[in-house]
């Protein structure tokens, strides 16, 4: 799911330097419960397994 991006050509060159010329990391949250799936109908139940390892599939990372 996208949020949201920020081009090169919309912020000034020192802005845009800052901003991508540095290491990265990619954050993989395993966080469940909370308000927000339970005002949808959804968030964790009796079914619901705990501490169980997360298998990740795929990562992809893209440079433009």
């Amino acid at each position: 799911m996208n949020i949201h991006n920020v081009y090169a050509n919309q912020v000034d060159a020192t802005t845009w330097n800052n901003a991508v010329h540095h290491g990265f990391f990619i954050i993989l949250n395993v966080a469940m419960g909370g308000s927000f799936p339970g005002a949808f109908g959804g968030g964790p139940t009796a079914a619901t397994w705990c501490c169980a390892p997360m298998m990740v599939g795929y990562v992809a990372v893209w440079s433009t």
